[in-house]
């Protein structure tokens, strides 16, 4: 039986980050903005499929006052 694992979704974005600017520094090709936003929450989105992950979106909402 699969069970679905939870992801926090600033810790999962923070890790994608990291490891695109690995492969930014490793690519000489790669300009320091080839991963831009767009980028990583696609790339999160394919993760949570490929693993059926859910993510929680703990982040907190731009412009939201308080």
């Amino acid at each position: 039986m699969n069970k679905t694992l939870i992801k926090r979704k600033s810790e999962l974005m923070a890790q994608i980050r990291n490891e695109f600017k690995i492969l930014q520094a490793l690519q000489p090709d790669f300009d320091n903005a080839f991963f831009d936003d767009e980028s990583m929450l696609s790339y999160m989105h394919f993760l949570a499929d490929k693993y059926k992950w859910l993510i929680v979106d703990d982040e907190p909402e731009e412009g939201g006052g308080k």
